[in-house]
């Protein structure tokens, strides 16, 4: 998570939603930015830590759809870590070069959480775990979508009085579209887990 004093804003980093490119134009335009917690950890760990103060900050997050996230991951992985060497992986990728060798094997297997420096991860998390507190409440002030990623980004970046002019989006994975990665027991089994998800925000496969 990313948090400033001035301007005041906590930035709840879910991974592929579009994080790395608003990270990285809220470190260029806000000085006084830095890490709180583990960069994608929850808000109700910044709610803990913050304490009373917490309520004063503009708190945001991006979230995607569920389906066309997990493809998005798993093409990242692939991708990025081909001609590394494994020990020069996080953990969370070298789980899943162990442990899937297709994206089918990917949902299926790759169920654990891990512990990296990122912080605690884990395929089957949904994304309002990031944002709510303990009884299920939304505890950010706004949640941008990453199928709206320019609009949404622009919003914020207005809000917060920083300067740019666009968000050019980086860690961008290569593939195709999402639904023809999907089985029916996979696309399935993304429903259950991230029931939660698709509910809240109305996604649909």
């Amino acid at each position: 998570m990313l948090i400033s004093q001035r301007p005041r804003f906590l930035f709840v980093h879910i991974q592929k939603t579009g994080g790395t490119s608003l990270e990285k134009v809220l470190r260029a335009a806000c000085p006084q930015v830095q890490q709180i917690g583990c960069r994608h950890d929850y808000a109700s760990t910044a709610c803990k830590i913050l304490g009373p103060d917490y309520p004063d900050y503009f708190k945001f997050a991006f979230v995607r759809n569920p389906w066309d996230r997990l493809v998005s991951w798993y093409s990242m992985i692939v991708q990025y870590s081909q001609g590394k060497p494994r020990k020069k992986l996080n953990g969370l990728w070298q789980y899943v070069l162990d442990t899937a060798s297709s994206f089918e094997e990917f949902i299926l297997y790759c169920t654990e959480a891990v512990d990296d420096e990122g912080g605690r991860k884990s395929f089957v998390f949904d994304q309002s775990t990031y944002i709510t507190d303990n009884g299920g409440s939304i505890i950010v002030d706004f949640i941008g979508r990453y199928e709206n990623f320019a609009r949404d980004a622009r919003y914020v970046l207005d809000r917060l009085g920083a300067p740019a002019d666009d968000v050019p989006q980086v860690n961008r994975s290569v593939h195709d579209g999402y639904r023809q990665y999907y089985t029916e027991r996979t696309r399935q089994l993304v429903a259950e887990r991230y029931h939660r998800d698709i509910e809240r925000f109305g996604y649909r496969f």
